[in-house]
């Protein structure tokens, strides 16, 4: 391979990881657990009692895994201060919230059982990455993203996710699917229906 050649490749490399979007890959994402064997695999969803998820996955063997997307270094250090958002009595009585980081450094059972920060290749380096996290890269491999774990997450906690929180997880995506559908394809009073004389 020749200079020019290699310039492009990595030219096309970085403009295909500058344009890469969440969903993007939570699409890869959910490809890639689906290939493995994963019960559940479901984007933006918010666990109860838990902050939302850019990918909450439930194994076969029921504990749930949390992927959270990160696009850009900025985005990756604003979220070691993400807290819990307190309702108008909670406020004003003076409670603290919690910070979502110090709940998975003390393996909160509300959490998941395992954690995993997502980015483009590249972003961070090893040392970036918390004891209680583990970090898949999403690289191009013969012009396809793919996934590629470079730290494993540890494991948090042994607390399976109950079939109630399968249960919401599921009616919370058929919901979302008929919103769509229904945006998708409006019903706009009789405009569908056939004219015919009087």
């Amino acid at each position: 391979m020749c200079s020019a050649q290699i310039f492009l490749a990595q030219l096309a490399l970085s403009v295909t990881l500058v344009a890469m979007k969440e969903q993007h890959i939570q699409n890869v994402l959910y490809d890639w657990l689906l290939r493995k064997g994963t019960k559940l695999a479901c984007p933006n969803y918010t666990p109860e009692g838990w902050w939302e998820c850019d990918l909450w996955a439930v194994t076969e063997a029921g504990f749930a895994t949390e992927f959270e997307v990160k696009l850009t270094r900025a985005d990756f250090r604003k979220d070691a201060s993400k807290s819990e958002k307190l309702n108008w009595s909670e406020r004003r009585s003076g409670k603290t919230p919690e910070l979502k980081h110090a709940k998975l450094q003390l393996a909160d059972a509300r959490g998941p059982s395992r954690f995993f920060y997502v980015t483009p290749q590249g972003l961070l380096k090893p040392e970036d990455i918390p004891e209680w996290a583990g970090h898949v890269e999403i690289i191009v491999h013969r012009r396809r993203l793919k996934p590629e774990v470079l730290k494993t997450a540890p494991v948090l906690h042994r607390e399976r996710v109950t079939q109630s929180v399968v249960d919401h997880c599921k009616s919370v995506f058929y919901y979302r699917y008929w919103s769509l559908r229904q945006k998708t394809f409006p019903v706009t009073g009789s405009s569908l229906l056939p004219e015919c004389d009087t």
